[in-house]
């Protein structure tokens, strides 16, 4: 059965991505930025799970009921499948030649080109990352993918969803005893972190909000749920400091599991609050339609906002402009100028229509045909 498009969950997509892309901003060049955009400094990283958190309602949403028989779950595997990576083969062509020619004839390793193209890169330590930017978070979304099915059968009410978070959740914190805390290794940390074992969590919070956002959905209304969801957010990231040491004192050493955990519920809430069809306010409808391209912002906005770095673009906003405010909020509309244009582009033409060109392509090539009698 097919169900109708979430508005609200593409404006939330919009959402997650613009804060990756502003938290970046100010990270990879090392940007300067107003008091005002303080918290996209510390917590804008909580857009990749806001995307995890997104994608699990959104799959429960798509597929609840639809994963009984094994035609069912072939065909969602060969949905992902196509969904994610003619864009992602595309980038990594992109940044193989971007890498060619802006560092003076590298050659990124081919095995490390491979491991990536098979979408494994998250099970091995120091591939975690894989070769596009910011695209290890990728690497656990498809691992996400290979288990959902199982997953919808194990979580099929919100008592099983609550018990899958409270799973997950212990999860992260026995991996995170094991391999995070204490761990000096770079690239050893570097995978603990990123690993799907690290981030589960989030997905299953996703699993809890399309099954409260199922049951309350007709009784509460939406505008109430958003509001307590940011109300829940403004205080965890105002109060953090006081919040992790209340957190040291209570949970010990897997403190920062509790705090992950916390932000998961606050974000999960938010994604119920915005499971919502169509925007009464029509001036607010194009963020659902930029949201459509959500997965082509996450992967061009590092590499155009690496090019401007290096290109000296924002050096030169910096100084010709007065003060902090003027110079950083001119790089972003700057960095959004170009990231959004390709984006619309990439998603018209390689998510939508490539996409589907060589899905069908390849459903037609592997049907079953009859034997041939004489």
């Amino acid at each position: 059965m097919q169900r109708s498009t979430l508005d609200g969950a593409n404006a939330t997509r919009l959402l997650a991505a613009s804060t990756i892309l502003l938290f970046h901003l100010i990270r990879m060049p090392s940007l300067e930025f107003p008091s005002s955009v303080r918290y996209i400094y510390e917590f804008g990283g909580y857009g990749v799970p806001l995307f995890y958190i997104l994608s699990a309602f959104v799959l429960c949403y798509g597929y609840f009921g639809n994963l009984n028989t094994r035609s069912q779950v072939i065909d969602f595997y060969v949905r992902r499948f196509f969904r994610i990576a003619p864009f992602y083969y595309f980038m990594m062509a992109i940044f193989f030649a971007w890498h060619l020619v802006v560092f003076n004839g590298y050659v990124i390793p081919l095995d490390k080109m491979f491991i990536s193209a098979t979408f494994l890169f998250n099970l091995v330590p120091g591939y975690a990352e894989g070769v596009v930017w910011a695209s290890w978070s990728i690497g656990v979304e498809m691992l996400f993918y290979a288990i959902f099915p199982l997953v919808s059968w194990l979580a099929f009410s919100l008592g099983r969803s609550v018990a899958l978070f409270a799973t997950a959740v212990c999860i992260n914190a026995a991996w995170r005893y094991f391999f995070i805390i204490g761990n000096d290794d770079k690239v050893l940390a570097s995978f603990a972190t990123s690993s799907i074992f690290n981030q589960l969590h989030y997905f299953a919070a996703g699993v809890v909000a399309f099954w409260a956002w199922k049951k309350w959905n007709s009784m509460v209304p939406h505008r109430l749920v958003i509001a307590a969801a940011l109300f829940c957010i403004g205080l965890l990231a105002t109060f953090a400091p006081s919040i992790m040491h209340y957190y040291s004192k209570v949970f010990g050493a897997f403190w920062a599991t509790a705090f992950a955990a916390t932000w998961a519920a606050a974000l999960a809430l938010l994604v119920a609050g915005f499971g919502f069809d169509r925007f009464r306010l029509k001036s607010l409808a194009w963020t659902a339609k930029l949201g459509e391209a959500s997965f082509s912002i996450y992967l061009w906005h590092p590499l155009v906002i690496g090019s401007l770095n290096m290109a000296g673009a924002y050096k030169w906003l910096y100084a010709s402009l007065p003060g902090v405010a003027a110079p950083f909020f001119a790089s972003a509309a700057l960095t959004f100028a170009i990231v959004l244009p390709l984006s619309s582009l990439s998603y018209e033409f390689i998510e939508k229509r490539a996409s589907f060109m060589l899905r069908r392509a390849f459903v037609n090539a592997t049907k079953a045909r009859p034997p041939i009698t004489i």
